[in-house]
């Protein structure tokens, strides 16, 4: 039972802010029932991220990198668009008769 229950086991963290005495830490685990039960939670919401980005779970990591980048050109065509308005605008200040 012993060996069953340490492979079921997944180490969450290691704090070592709590201590419990001197050189002793503390170490947090799931085991069994809490186990399943955290992976389950785990896979509901990468199942949920997926739908949310429109693709799959499989393929999150890729859809969230593309997407990264979309919004990384789209800035920098916002900068480039506020940059002409503002120069144009200054333009129109200029201008004799405005």
């Amino acid at each position: 039972m012993v060996l069953m229950s340490l492979t079921l086991a997944q180490f969450i963290h290691q704090d070592p802010l709590r201590g419990i005495a001197a050189g002793v830490r503390r170490i947090e685990a799931l085991t069994g029932d809490g186990l399943m039960r955290y992976y389950e939670n785990l896979e509901q919401e990468l199942a949920e991220a997926a739908k949310a980005a429109k693709t799959t779970p499989a393929d999150l990591k890729a859809k969230i990198e593309s997407m990264l980048e979309e919004m990384k050109t789209l800035h920098a065509e916002n900068d480039k668009l506020k940059s002409k308005l503002a120069n144009e605008s200054l333009g129109d200040v200029m201008r004799p008769g405005s």
